[in-house]
């Protein structure tokens, strides 16, 4: 009788543990005017769950404190982001996946729509044939550097770019200095002119758009308008295309682009560029592309000195274009001559290299990099890995070709 009581008791607490509902997991933090410096109270907080698109999930608003605090189940277990609005600009900070308890603190800031707020410091066009059809990315590496610090925005269009004529636009992505592309919406300006509405804040932002044009022949003359003034402009093509740009002179030749580079570029400029010439040979890979033009996307695997992976597939090119890897190691370099040489590509846009980057392996940290670091940016980097899988940009097969590399790369960093 004893016995029988105590297995009616064990199984009770165990259809009640059943019964319990999954531990929430939470998120707390501060969201903080980085304009003022002061804590900013009453600023709506949401959290964003990655999947099938971006789903709100649950909201809040800090407190006089400038701190909020909300719970989900989801936490730790899904990807997931915070978003702070204010002023009508969305400030998002991802949830670092495997963590229940996430402490996630959010600067925002005032608004300005003075032009003067930001600086196009590069300007990197990268071109690939593909058939009868010229692929073309450009990418703005653009510094905002107000003082004291405002996000610049207008609700007309905060930037402004203009195709060539005959031009089919593809994909326009943004980004902030999270380093976190976001596809944008355009307005048409007229004339083949068109804006992007989109904050850019305080430091490192970047806007890239990919597009089309008839290359009849095989040959093709550029005529790129310059909205703003540059610090450099660079210009990638495959060895098998012949180049003739005024103003840009060769810069060498790095993981199967020729470059070519242009000190100062002045707002208003139209950059003229003839191209002839074939694109790439398919490559010894499984019959895809070494370029842009393959029928499957192009992994992502970069060395981890690079500050970040941002990669866009290219919609009815299944390309994958990487403009901005190029300019990102670029950009690190302590000494910038001419472009000399530039380096190895630097975190996404435009044109795949013949030798896919895919191939190429995570290298291991050098100089004074810490081991702590490179374990760190390869996480990131899976997890930037996982927000485009949960955006259904990454097809499967991709995704885990992508992940067991680098946990591979890491598995080897750690043991070393």
């Amino acid at each position: 009788m004893r016995r029988s009581l105590q297995h009616l008791a064990m199984w009770g607490a165990m259809l009640c543990l059943v019964a319990l509902p999954a531990a929430a997991g939470t998120v707390t933090g501060m969201v903080r005017n980085g304009t003022t410096g002061q804590p900013a109270a009453g600023v709506e907080v949401d959290l964003l769950l990655l999947k099938n698109g971006m789903e709100n999930v649950g909201s809040t608003k800090t407190d006089a404190q400038g701190l909020y605090r909300l719970e989900n189940a989801d936490i730790g277990q899904q990807m997931m982001l915070v978003r702070a609005v204010y002023l009508g600009v969305d400030y998002l900070q991802p949830i670092p996946p495997k963590e229940a308890s996430a402490k996630i603190n959010i600067k925002v800031y005032e608004r300005t729509a003075n032009p003067d707020a930001f600086e196009v410091l590069h300007h990197i066009i990268a071109v690939e044939p593909q058939g009868g059809s010229l692929l073309v990315g450009e990418e703005f590496d653009i510094e905002n550097k107000t003082n004291p610090p405002k996000s610049y925005y207008r609700s007309d269009g905060s930037f402004e770019f203009q195709l060539p004529k005959g031009a089919q636009l593809n994909q326009v992505e943004a980004w902030g200095p999270s380093n976190m592309p976001v596809v944008q919406g355009t307005v048409g300006k007229g004339n083949n002119r068109y804006a992007i509405i989109f904050p850019f804040r305080p430091g490192s932002n970047g806007v890239r758009l990919s597009f089309k044009l008839n290359y009849a022949g095989n040959q093709a003359t550029l005529r790129l308008p310059s909205l703003y003034p540059a610090t450099v402009a660079m210009l990638l093509a495959p060895p098998t295309v012949t180049v003739n740009a005024a103003g840009f002179s060769p810069s060498g030749s790095e993981h199967g682009w020729s470059v070519y580079s242009r000190q100062g570029i002045t707002a208003g400029k139209t950059m003229v560029v003839s191209l002839s010439g074939t694109g790439p040979p398919p490559s010894d890979n499984g019959g895809g592309s070494g370029g842009a033009g393959g029928a499957a996307p192009v992994a992502e695997v970069l060395p981890p000195r690079l500050n970040s992976v941002r990669g866009v597939l290219i919609g009815g090119f299944a390309a994958l274009f990487l403009l901005g890897v190029f300019f990102l190691w670029w950009k690190s370099r302590s000494t910038v001559p001419a472009v000399a040489t530039a380096g190895t590509p630097a975190a996404t846009p435009v044109a795949t290299p013949p030798a896919s980057v895919a191939a190429q392996p995570i290298e291991q940290p050098n100089g004074g990099q810490s081991l702590r670091q490179s374990v760190d940016e390869i996480k990131e980097t899976l997890f930037r890995l996982e927000l485009r899988r949960q955006a259904g940009t990454l097809p499967e097969d991709e995704y885990l070709s992508q992940r067991q590399r680098l946990e591979k790369a890491l598995r080897e960093l750690v043991r070393g």
